[in-house]
């Protein structure tokens, strides 16, 4: 099973390649935008975050400003009807017993493509190419924090454990 190794801080604006920035700033956010640097397994890169319409987005780039992909965050009752149930029957057989914890809509396109709707908002509406799920659950009287990939019709594509970053001191 592949593992998700994922260490994020935040960074400021001046460190961003241009090409990222210059996007992000095309975008009419609403708010204040946070930047972050991203270690994990698959490769380095930076991230976006912000509010649209109420909404929580985030848009990856590569080291080089090129944009990666764009994650809007959901609540499970906004996944269509027929796919929830393809991906919470496939949770049900997989865990004994499971929390969702955050379920993100992916985008993968063309960086023109990607921008143009969401400066015209109907990104918001469309359907991603994949759901992205964060679960806590137990298997084999195992607890673990699994990261789930599902297409657009609840299939599941790609499954991973997360793996929590090591720390030296206590957390409150």
């Amino acid at each position: 099973m592949a593992q998700k190794r994922e260490k994020e801080f935040r960074i400021s604006e001046e460190k961003i390649p241009s090409k990222a920035v210059s996007l992000i700033k095309s975008i009419n956010t609403s708010g204040r935008i946070k930047w972050y640097y991203e270690e994990n397994e698959s490769g380095n890169s930076y991230e976006a975050k912000f509010k649209k319409k109420k909404k929580k987005i985030s848009i990856e780039f590569g080291l080089k400003g090129n944009l990666q992909d764009v994650e809007i965050k959901i609540k499970e009752k906004e996944i269509p009807e027929k796919a929830q149930f393809e991906i919470r029957d496939f949770l049900d057989k997989y865990f004994s017993k499971y929390r969702i914890l955050k379920i993100q809509q992916q985008f993968i396109d063309s960086a023109e493509t990607l921008v143009n709707k969401l400066r015209n908002n109907s990104l918001l509406r469309e359907t991603p190419n994949y759901y992205e799920i964060e679960v806590y659950g137990k298997k084999n009287n195992i607890s673990k924090m699994m990261e789930f990939r599902f297409d657009s019709t609840g299939k599941m594509k790609i499954l991973r454990e997360i793996i929590p970053n090591n720390s030296d001191h206590l957390e409150y």
